[in-house]
């Protein structure tokens, strides 16, 4: 049996594995089991289009929040916090603290997209 290497890991938004899903649908043309389960998950949990999913993730990045890493911007782009006190919570998950000047920057970027 062979042991598959790990290349690279990148962390991915429910919108990047929708689209990834895509072109592995279009490469195979049926998905698996496991594939199907998490295409279920995504179609249903998945608040943003593909294209404003990225815009917004970009927003947030340009922010330029220090600590602030991709996968906790991946993660807020998910959940899409209603208020600065739910930012904290997404964040508090990881660990991290930011300053409330920054959240509130965060969230009205998230208010544009709601």
């Amino acid at each position: 049996m062979t042991t598959p290497k790990i290349i690279s890991e990148q962390p991915l938004s429910l919108y990047e594995v929708k689209k990834e899903l895509k072109v592995i649908k279009k490469r195979d043309e049926t998905l698996s089991v496991r594939s199907n389960r998490v295409q279920e998950y995504v179609d249903l949990f998945t608040p943003l289009s593909e294209k404003d999913g990225a815009e917004l993730k970009e927003k947030i990045i340009a922010l330029e929040i220090p600590r602030l890493k991709e996968e906790y911007v991946n993660k807020i782009v998910d959940i899409m916090p209603l208020n600065a006190d739910d930012v904290k919570v997404v964040l508090s998950g990881y660990g991290i603290t930011v300053k409330n000047e920054h959240i509130q920057k965060i969230e009205d970027t998230l208010k544009q997209y709601r």
